[in-house]
């Protein structure tokens, strides 16, 4: 299910820092690859609301360094909204600091 914008349960949840509702979706099956119409995935909104444990409950190494539309990774959203957990953890799971940004 999506809305007009292309958001799914899951990344509503991602973005409300929904961690407990998070995880129901996730063990129901949610798909953490689906992109809403900007092109951003469910980690892409963990990185950017600022949960931790959400952004670990969505994180998948293929597409951790996937870009949205802007050219945005969940490293450089971590980053612009001065989430240092975040980049730590996108970090030490393999998140490319060189990846480049269009945005």
């Amino acid at each position: 299910a999506r809305n007009v914008g292309g958001w799914t349960p899951l990344m509503y949840a991602c973005w409300g820092t929904h961690e407990r509702v998070v995880s129901c979706l996730l063990a129901a099956g949610a798909d953490r690859k689906i992109v809403n119409f900007e092109s951003q995935t469910a980690l892409q909104l963990a990185a950017k609301s600022g949960s931790l444990a959400i952004a670990q409950l969505t994180f998948q190494r293929d597409i951790v360094n996937y870009t949205d539309r802007q050219g945005k990774t969940a490293l450089y959203s971590a980053v612009e909204f001065g989430h240092v957990d975040i980049v730590d953890y996108l970090l030490s799971e393999g998140a490319d600091v060189n990846c480049s940004c269009q945005g």
